[in-house]
């Protein structure tokens, strides 16, 4: 739809639409990075314990990925009402957070 053709109701649903589109890079970005951090987290504490210092990093970097795409995926919705997008973010968010914890308490 061009920009100013169809009635307001069409160019909301449009707009809509679009920024629903423009959170789904960040999301799956932040799904990738919420795998990681519980891969790290798992690698902390059941891994070799030479390799927890890097794997407790690991999972603290992949909950900041996760946390700013998160940041992103609300940006982007921020005028969508009641948008699963920024529900799964959250999720993944705190996900990604408690998987840090659990690296970080890994004896070592």
């Amino acid at each position: 739809m061009y920009k100013g053709s169809g009635t307001p109701a069409q160019r909301d649903f449009a707009l809509g639409e679009a920024l629903l589109r423009s959170a789904e890079v960040p999301l799956r970005i932040g799904e990738a990075a919420a795998d990681v951090a519980e891969l790290a987290a798992l690698a902390a504490v059941e891994g070799t314990p030479h390799l927890r210092p890097d794997a407790t990093a690991a999972a603290a970097l992949a909950e900041a990925a996760v946390c700013a795409a998160t940041h992103l995926v609300k940006i982007n919705l921020a005028t969508v009402s009641g948008d699963s997008h920024s529900k799964r973010a959250a999720h993944l968010s705190a996900a990604a957070s408690a998987a840090r914890v659990r690296a970080l308490g890994a004896p070592g």
